[in-house]
């Protein structure tokens, strides 16, 4: 189990709603009435399932993405850098291909030099 997934079940299990005991449901005598005990049980059976499904959910990122991301990560920056390198080519290019430019004007509409 990794780390962020028992970080996430240490979360739920903090945060989980108590069901029984709490609020005007609980009448004095300590029983609920049928309804109450349905809204009880409905919201308890949910809590259980969101609180399943948020641990498949992280277990899927720690056992699937994270690794996807360490395998293609570099190939990605390598990408990236060669789109870069071709870009300062390309800006290069224009630079000296505008030789009546004057020095310090970027081209910009409002006069801004970079």
């Amino acid at each position: 189990m990794t780390l962020t997934l028992r970080l996430h079940e240490r979360i739920i299990e903090e945060e989980a709603l108590p069901t029984r005991g709490y609020g005007p449901m609980e009448q004095q005598s300590g029983t609920k009435r049928p309804w109450e005990e349905r809204v009880a049980e409905t919201g308890a059976r949910l809590r259980d399932e969101f609180q399943e499904e948020l641990r498949r959910v992280v277990r899927f990122i720690d056992d699937e993405v994270v690794p996807e991301v360490r395998r293609n990560g570099s190939t990605a920056l390598r990408s990236a850098a060669s789109r870069l390198q071709q870009l300062a080519e390309h800006m290069d290019d224009n630079k000296h291909s505008n030789p009546g430019s004057k020095s310090g004007e970027s081209g910009n509409s409002d006069g801004e030099t970079r």
